[in-house]
């Protein structure tokens, strides 16, 4: 699995750059696209079908990014007793703070029991619209056995078709990592970003990543051209193996990047 992430919004697709792009992330070896931005609650499936049509036109699969444990701020339709209390301080050393909407209460057992099938039903209409799958965010916030009753529902919903679910696991502690193990995801990302090319801790992490599912790269492609062609590489003293890659645009929405296929690969 190769994945772009490209940043457009639901008023774009009909554009000639949004075309551009995929024809050209197509052309550089990529399967996937990751819409950035796009809510999963509230999302319109026509919109969303339209989405995975356009993609499809180019050969290419839609993901979605997926955070349970956020709601969007002001939105209606949520109890409001499963909404964490207002003004709780974020501790400063997680990794998801940045994440937008209000944050649902995951660890009370109660409102747990009800979120899952309210999330549960909601996952229907993106699967329904021919979505291939989803990053899952800060998926530690959601205990393993829950994401396990959303995935195998999800996939309920999706006779004869798979639907992935790739967990975000930079910044994880064994702990966390050990509880999603049960979840079913079939994908995890590493740290590679963060690597100097030299320290151990990357296998290391991979070691760790292996029991919760396939391990993959995430490699950030510039607006000039990607820093790293798609390929899986070797286990060794260079950079560990992993079985996707995933790149992402800079600055500039990859409709307007003017990207090239690179002649260097720091992978290689």
């Amino acid at each position: 699995m190769r994945i772009c992430q490209i940043d457009l919004s639901p008023t774009q697709l009909d554009g000639a750059p949004v075309a551009d792009a995929l024809a050209r992330a197509a052309a550089l070896g990529f399967d996937h696209v990751l819409l950035a931005g796009w809510p999963v609650l509230h999302a319109q499936g026509a919109a969303l079908a339209q989405a995975v049509a356009a993609c499809g036109a180019h050969g290419l699969s839609c993901l979605l990014e997926l955070a349970l444990d956020r709601y969007p701020e002001g939105s209606a339709g949520l109890d409001p007793g499963w909404r964490e209390p207002a003004g709780l301080a974020a501790d400063l050393r997680d990794t998801d703070n940045h994440l937008p909407g209000v944050r649902l209460r995951w660890h009370d057992p109660h409102t747990a029991s009800a979120l899952v099938p309210w999330w549960e039903d909601r996952l229907r209409t993106p699967v329904a619209a021919g979505i291939a799958g989803f990053v899952c965010r800060a998926p530690a916030r959601v205990a393993g056995r829950h994401w396990a009753a959303l995935i195998a529902g999800a996939r309920r919903a999706a006779p004869g078709r798979s639907v992935a679910f790739l967990a975000w696991t930079p910044g994880l502690g064994p702990t966390q990592l050990d509880d999603l193990r049960e979840g079913g995801f079939d994908g995890a990302f590493c740290s590679l970003p963060w690597w100097d090319y030299r320290s151990a801790w990357l296998t290391e992490e991979i070691a760790r990543l292996r029991p919760l599912a396939r391990c993959w790269l995430r490699r950030r492609w510039t607006a000039q051209a990607p820093t790293c062609w798609p390929r899986a590489a070797r286990y060794g003293p260079r950079p560990p193996s992993a079985t996707a890659c995933w790149c992402r645009p800079a600055s500039r929405p990859a409709a307007t990047a003017r990207a090239r296929r690179p002649t260097t690969c720091p992978m290689r």
